[in-house]
């Protein structure tokens, strides 16, 4: 049996630790032996499979960046002799600071050098907007510097939607041909058989239509452009607005629903094991992010029937969504166009429906049988990128 290292700098819930999960999930225990490398695992994280092997650097994370950097040599050092140890066929990385450090750790040729793909998941590494400070800054210039010296090493390179490919395409020494774009897999039959579970429970007591969102509470996922699209939607119509998530935004969001007078309105539920459960109770999701890369949440909400509304994002949103078919898109970092778009759906049951019964169709199209075929391929296929 094949054995692959998967490695990621922290196994956590949503993003890219999903993504990690439902390939663990497609390929374990029948697949291939899987090794799971970690600088950190999350105290609350994705379950996984008992068959997995995990190893845990338990690194932590330095303020300054001098810090940052010693100690990047010491994280370099341990995932090489806990990758080596493994002795894998096969190593896949994910996220733009795992793929570094993945590339980093295996410079020098390991014995029986293993297969490396390394998998890009966002923009952000890509954009140069300041959000949080000068040192946050530097430290992602430094990254970027890196991943155009070091991305061409990996044997392939996985973007997870057309726009991140064309990104790392432009990197300099990268070969155009080792991108592939693959996209984030999603059990629709899983979530959509568990949803319907869900949705057979109470919908709320005052029979209100619920809008919600799934994100991690910072600032680049524009839920505060929600909160204010909220608001105003309260001045046509009632209704609930659920946030499932955590982050460093939670507070100062919390904060910005009292001052609103919405607070009434507004469920905080913090983090969520399993945020499906309440994507099964909404009218409508919201993605107001201001970036993204190929977004499970979309995925997630389509595979429960419940329709979309999103930012008109450059990245993978418009890869999922063909406005007014199987979603709506609206303006980024614009409250009343979410207001707008809310309310539009809300007032016109028949076009909730058929955008819903559209967002079913497309999510086949990202089923975990089918994406995890094309990593199989990847890995062990011997088709060129």
């Amino acid at each position: 049996m094949k054995k692959i290292v998967f490695v990621l700098t922290t196994y956590e819930i949503g993003g890219v630790s999903t993504v990690a999960k439902n390939l663990l999930d497609a390929w374990v225990p029948d697949r291939f032996k899987i090794t799971l490398v970690v600088e950190k695992l999350a105290a609350r994280h994705n379950p996984v499979d008992a068959r997995v092997n995990i190893i845990d650097l338990g690194m932590t994370a330095k303020k300054d960046i001098l810090s940052k950097a010693t100690n990047m040599i010491r994280h370099i050092s341990a995932m090489r002799k806990a990758i080596i140890s493994e002795s894998p066929d096969a190593v896949i990385s994910f996220g733009a600071q795992a793929n570094c450090l993945t590339l980093l750790a295996l410079f020098r040729s390991a014995p029986g050098r293993p297969r490396i793909v390394i998998s890009e998941h966002s923009e952000f590494m890509f954009i140069r907007t300041v959000t949080k400070g000068l040192k946050y800054t530097a430290l992602k210039n430094i990254y970027r510097i890196l991943m155009s010296f070091l991305y061409h090493r990996a044997d392939a390179i996985v973007a997870v939607s057309e726009v991140v490919g064309q990104r790392v395409r432009k990197l300099p020494f990268v070969d155009r041909d080792k991108v592939k774009v693959i996209y984030n897999p999603v059990n629709a039959d899983k979530i959509a058989g568990f949803c319907v579970r869900a949705a057979q429970g109470p919908r709320g007591q005052d029979g209100l239509p619920r809008i919600g969102a799934v994100s991690r509470l910072s600032q680049e996922k524009g839920i505060h452009f929600l909160i204010e699209a909220f608001k105003l939607l309260l001045d046509k119509i009632d209704a609930r607005l659920i946030v499932i998530g955590d982050g460093p935004e939670k507070a100062h969001l919390e904060e910005m629903a009292r001052s609103l007078g919405a607070e009434s309105k507004i469920a905080f539920t913090g983090w969520a094991e399993d945020p499906i459960k309440y994507m099964a109770t909404m009218d409508i999701f919201v993605l107001p992010s201001i970036f993204e890369g190929l977004p499970n949440s979309i995925l997630e909400a389509m595979a429960c029937g419940v329709p979309v509304i999103a930012s008109d994002l450059a990245g993978g949103v418009r890869e999922i969504i063909t406005n007014r078919v199987n979603g709506i898109l609206i303006a980024p970092s614009s409250a009343p166009a979410i207001s707008e778009a809310v309310y539009d759906l809300l007032t016109d049951r028949e076009k909730m429906q058929r955008i819903a019964r559209k967002g079913l169709e497309t999510v086949k199209r990202f089923d975990i049988g089918l994406i995890s075929r094309e990593y199989d391929d990847l890995l062990f296929g011997n088709k060129k990128v």
